[in-house]
Protein backbone atom coordinates (compact mmCIF):
# COMPACT_ATOMS: atom_id res chain seq x y z
CA UNK A 1 0.00 0.00 0.00
CA UNK A 2 1.53 3.52 -1.32
CA UNK A 3 -1.58 5.77 -0.71
CA UNK A 4 -1.38 6.79 3.02
CA UNK A 5 -0.80 10.52 3.30
CA UNK A 6 -0.01 11.93 6.20
CA UNK A 7 -0.39 15.92 6.86
CA UNK A 8 0.82 17.34 9.78
CA UNK A 9 1.53 21.36 11.11
CA UNK A 10 4.95 20.63 11.91
CA UNK A 11 7.01 17.85 10.06
CA UNK A 12 10.92 17.39 11.04
CA UNK A 13 13.54 18.88 11.45
CA UNK A 14 11.16 21.79 12.62
CA UNK A 15 10.49 20.87 15.97
CA UNK A 16 7.29 19.96 17.25
CA UNK A 17 6.43 17.07 20.00
CA UNK A 18 3.42 15.89 17.95
CA UNK A 19 5.39 16.26 14.33
CA UNK A 20 8.57 14.26 15.81
CA UNK A 21 6.94 11.38 16.97
CA UNK A 22 4.13 11.29 14.26
CA UNK A 23 7.08 11.25 11.61
CA UNK A 24 8.96 8.49 14.02
CA UNK A 25 5.63 6.33 14.29
CA UNK A 26 4.87 6.61 10.33
CA UNK A 27 8.18 5.16 9.67
CA UNK A 28 7.83 2.20 12.15
CA UNK A 29 4.69 1.52 10.68
CA UNK A 30 6.04 1.26 7.13
CA UNK A 31 8.88 -1.06 8.03
CA UNK A 32 6.56 -3.42 10.14
CA UNK A 33 3.49 -3.67 7.46
CA UNK A 34 5.63 -2.94 4.07
CA UNK A 35 3.95 0.38 2.76
CA UNK A 36 5.27 4.24 2.77
CA UNK A 37 3.90 7.12 3.65
CA UNK A 38 3.36 10.35 1.29
CA UNK A 39 4.00 13.34 3.72
CA UNK A 40 2.88 16.94 3.38
CA UNK A 41 3.41 19.85 6.54
CA UNK A 42 3.59 23.77 6.38
CA UNK A 43 5.63 25.74 9.05
CA UNK A 44 6.03 28.55 11.00
CA UNK A 45 9.50 29.55 10.45
CA UNK A 46 9.34 28.95 6.32
CA UNK A 47 6.97 31.94 5.85
CA UNK A 48 6.83 31.32 2.44
CA UNK A 49 8.06 28.23 0.23
CA UNK A 50 6.13 25.24 -0.93
CA UNK A 51 8.59 22.64 -2.30
CA UNK A 52 9.86 19.33 -1.51
CA UNK A 53 12.56 18.94 1.14
CA UNK A 54 14.39 15.36 2.17
CA UNK A 55 14.80 14.72 5.67
CA UNK A 56 16.01 11.20 6.86
CA UNK A 57 16.18 10.59 3.16
CA UNK A 58 12.27 10.95 3.40
CA UNK A 59 10.98 13.55 1.01
CA UNK A 60 8.24 15.66 2.46
CA UNK A 61 5.76 18.64 0.48
CA UNK A 62 6.28 21.84 2.72
CA UNK A 63 3.38 24.36 1.78
CA UNK A 64 4.06 27.43 3.96
CA UNK A 65 2.72 30.18 2.05
CA UNK A 66 2.17 33.55 4.45
CA UNK A 67 2.11 35.99 2.07
CA UNK A 68 0.53 38.40 4.54
CA UNK A 69 2.40 38.38 8.15
CA UNK A 70 0.05 37.11 10.77
CA UNK A 71 2.12 39.01 13.31
CA UNK A 72 1.99 42.35 12.54
CA UNK A 73 -0.76 44.72 14.63
CA UNK A 74 -3.89 44.98 12.46
CA UNK A 75 -7.55 46.30 12.81
CA UNK A 76 -9.70 43.58 13.24
CA UNK A 77 -11.08 43.77 9.71
CA UNK A 78 -7.67 43.49 8.47
CA UNK A 79 -6.70 40.36 10.58
CA UNK A 80 -9.70 38.68 9.13
CA UNK A 81 -8.23 39.44 5.37
CA UNK A 82 -5.02 38.43 6.09
CA UNK A 83 -6.46 34.93 7.97
CA UNK A 84 -8.66 34.03 4.69
CA UNK A 85 -6.26 35.42 1.99
CA UNK A 86 -3.54 33.37 3.71
CA UNK A 87 -5.83 30.28 4.41
CA UNK A 88 -6.97 30.13 0.72
CA UNK A 89 -3.71 30.72 -0.62
CA UNK A 90 -2.53 27.37 1.22
CA UNK A 91 -5.88 25.84 0.58
CA UNK A 92 -5.14 26.13 -3.29
CA UNK A 93 -1.68 24.40 -3.04
CA UNK A 94 -2.40 21.53 -0.86
CA UNK A 95 -5.88 21.30 -2.78
CA UNK A 96 -3.98 21.67 -6.45
CA UNK A 97 -1.44 18.46 -5.06
CA UNK A 98 -4.13 16.26 -3.33
CA UNK A 99 -6.64 16.77 -6.51
CA UNK A 100 -3.63 15.07 -8.86
CA UNK A 101 -3.25 12.24 -6.71
CA UNK A 102 -7.11 11.92 -5.62
CA UNK A 103 -7.68 8.64 -7.48
CA UNK A 104 -4.81 6.78 -5.65
CA UNK A 105 -5.04 8.02 -1.98
CA UNK A 106 -6.65 5.10 0.51
CA UNK A 107 -6.83 7.80 3.15
CA UNK A 108 -5.35 10.72 5.26
CA UNK A 109 -3.94 11.00 8.35
CA UNK A 110 -3.82 14.58 9.50
CA UNK A 111 -1.65 16.15 12.32
CA UNK A 112 -2.81 19.69 13.60
CA UNK A 113 -4.95 22.70 13.36
CA UNK A 114 -3.19 24.59 10.13
CA UNK A 115 -4.85 25.94 6.98
CA UNK A 116 -3.27 23.15 5.08
CA UNK A 117 -4.80 20.03 7.45
CA UNK A 118 -8.18 22.20 7.95
CA UNK A 119 -7.81 22.19 3.93
CA UNK A 120 -7.33 18.58 3.69
CA UNK A 121 -10.72 17.66 5.71
CA UNK A 122 -12.45 19.68 3.07
CA UNK A 123 -10.57 17.58 0.55
CA UNK A 124 -12.00 14.52 2.05
CA UNK A 125 -14.77 15.77 2.34
CA UNK A 126 -15.53 16.19 -1.08
CA UNK A 127 -13.91 13.19 -2.54
CA UNK A 128 -15.07 10.94 0.30
CA UNK A 129 -11.72 9.93 1.56
CA UNK A 130 -11.62 8.36 4.65
CA UNK A 131 -9.34 9.99 7.63
CA UNK A 132 -7.61 9.56 11.01
CA UNK A 133 -7.89 13.34 12.29
CA UNK A 134 -5.12 13.22 15.61
CA UNK A 135 -6.30 16.35 17.71
CA UNK A 136 -2.52 16.61 19.30
CA UNK A 137 -3.17 20.12 21.65
CA UNK A 138 -5.71 20.23 24.54
CA UNK A 139 -8.47 22.08 22.90
CA UNK A 140 -11.82 23.58 24.43
CA UNK A 141 -13.81 23.43 20.98
CA UNK A 142 -13.62 21.66 17.87
CA UNK A 143 -12.52 24.63 15.89
CA UNK A 144 -11.15 23.51 12.33
CA UNK A 145 -11.76 26.31 10.41
CA UNK A 146 -14.45 25.44 7.20
CA UNK A 147 -15.75 28.13 5.29
CA UNK A 148 -19.38 28.83 5.52
CA UNK A 149 -19.71 27.82 1.60
CA UNK A 150 -18.14 24.26 2.80
CA UNK A 151 -20.25 23.56 6.02
CA UNK A 152 -23.33 24.51 3.43
CA UNK A 153 -22.75 21.54 1.28
CA UNK A 154 -20.85 19.06 3.14
CA UNK A 155 -22.02 19.85 6.77
CA UNK A 156 -19.58 20.63 9.34
CA UNK A 157 -19.01 17.47 10.96
CA UNK A 158 -16.10 14.31 9.65
CA UNK A 159 -17.31 11.69 8.11
CA UNK A 160 -19.33 8.79 9.69
CA UNK A 161 -16.39 6.00 9.14
CA UNK A 162 -13.57 8.95 10.16
CA UNK A 163 -11.87 8.42 12.90
CA UNK A 164 -10.74 10.28 15.95
CA UNK A 165 -7.83 10.00 17.46
CA UNK A 166 -7.87 12.43 21.22
CA UNK A 167 -5.02 13.17 23.72
CA UNK A 168 -7.36 12.75 27.13
CA UNK A 169 -11.02 11.80 28.19
CA UNK A 170 -11.87 15.46 28.32
CA UNK A 171 -11.17 15.81 24.25
CA UNK A 172 -12.64 12.18 24.37
CA UNK A 173 -16.04 13.76 25.72
CA UNK A 174 -15.98 16.65 23.96
CA UNK A 175 -16.28 14.71 20.47
CA UNK A 176 -19.25 12.25 22.38
CA UNK A 177 -21.01 15.80 23.05
CA UNK A 178 -20.89 17.25 19.49
CA UNK A 179 -22.42 13.96 18.33
CA UNK A 180 -19.89 11.85 17.24
CA UNK A 181 -19.60 7.91 17.73
CA UNK A 182 -17.92 5.99 20.62
CA UNK A 183 -16.57 4.05 17.81
CA UNK A 184 -15.16 6.78 15.89
CA UNK A 185 -12.88 8.00 18.91
CA UNK A 186 -9.74 6.39 19.96
CA UNK A 187 -8.48 7.51 23.51
CA UNK A 188 -4.91 7.64 22.97
CA UNK A 189 -2.90 9.08 25.66
CA UNK A 190 -0.57 11.17 24.80
CA UNK A 191 3.07 9.37 23.81
CA UNK A 192 5.39 12.44 23.85
CA UNK A 193 8.30 11.61 25.83
CA UNK A 194 9.55 14.94 27.04
CA UNK A 195 12.80 14.07 27.32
Amino acid sequence: MDNIFLISSKLPPEYSGSGNRVFKTALKLEEKFNYRYKMICSSTVKRNFQNFYFYNNREIYLISKKFFDQNIKRSKIQEFINFRLNYFIEFFFLFKFLFSKRKSINFLHIVGNVNITNASIIFAKIFKIPIILEIVNDIDTFNFYIPKLFKIIFGEKLNKNDKIIVISKKLEKMFLNFGYNQSQIWHKPNPVDKK
